[in-house]
């Protein structure tokens, strides 16, 4: 571009990312402005605003438990466990009629009792379960059911047609295809399209049938128990666009998601 053009550039910015290589966590010092020729006239005010700004990138404080004096949270489930039962914070719904606030305890009271149902349905720590689920407060709800019961999940976007022609349905195919996924959990309007769309041997569970099989965590508690999960384990698989090709199923560990917060 700047060959076709007939005034050359006043300055030129680098970018430079400071890490400390030592720290595992690698966690990001500072950016880093400067320009490597002189700036002039209305270039040169530019600058000095720029050079005078607070810094574009933050690092937050670590995630710890109630007591500052102890060892950072290993998961994300330790951290929601932990708050759930120190805050009354929450999440906020919206929706185009009404808002509604559930409080993180209530999120993970409803997430064990679906933990509980995909088990009885199944699901043993390890299996992929993919979500197919429109209702916002389900879709988070079943993201920590799978959390605490080790089973990876993997979102995929809802597509306006469950059939193998559309672009979005054929994500959903090729993540379960590489992931070798076994799982649907998905609404209830969805089923009939699902169960015709995808190939024998994964099963379908819809939402409704889920809470019902949690009934059985009232004869047996230890359904609603959280699987012993590592920090090295995988959490969940976040799907890359698929602009060069299939989309891509890339693991994310539960530490991982801790550090990225971090």
């Amino acid at each position: 571009d700047r060959a076709m053009t007939s005034t050359p550039p006043t300055s030129d910015v680098v970018v430079t990312r400071d890490y400390d290589l030592d720290d595992p966590t690698l966690l990001l010092r500072r950016d880093v402005f400067g320009s490597v020729s002189t700036p002039v006239g209305a270039a040169a005010e530019e600058a000095d605003a720029a050079s005078s700004a607070p810094t574009a990138h933050a690092c937050g404080p670590p995630l710890l438990p109630h007591s500052a004096t102890n060892p950072e949270h290993r998961t994300l489930v330790d951290a929601l466990v932990h708050t759930a039962s120190h805050s009354n914070h929450g999440i906020t719904f919206v929706s185009n009629s009404a808002t509604d606030f559930e409080r993180y305890s209530e999120l993970l009271h409803a997430s064990r009792r679906l933990l509980a149902g995909l088990r009885v349905r199944g699901l043993r720590a390890g299996d992929v379960a993919a979500l197919q689920l429109v209702d916002p407060r389900t879709h988070l709800r079943a993201v920590w059911a799978c959390a605490l019961g080790g089973f990876p999940s993997v979102t995929v976007a809802v597509a306006p047609r469950l059939v193998a022609s559309n672009a979005v349905a054929a994500k959903l195919l090729a993540a379960l295809a590489q992931l070798d996924g076994r799982h649907v959990l998905c609404s209830d309007e969805l089923e009939a399209p699902l169960r015709a769309l995808l190939p024998n041997g994964v099963a379908v569970h819809t939402a409704s049938a889920v809470a019902a099989a949690a009934s059985a965590a009232d004869a047996d508690p230890r359904l609603l128990d959280a699987a012993a999960c590592a920090p090295g384990d995988t959490m969940l698989y976040q799907l890359t666009s698929g602009s060069t090709g299939v989309p891509k199923a890339i693991a994310e560990t539960y530490g991982a998601i801790v550090a990225h917060i971090r």
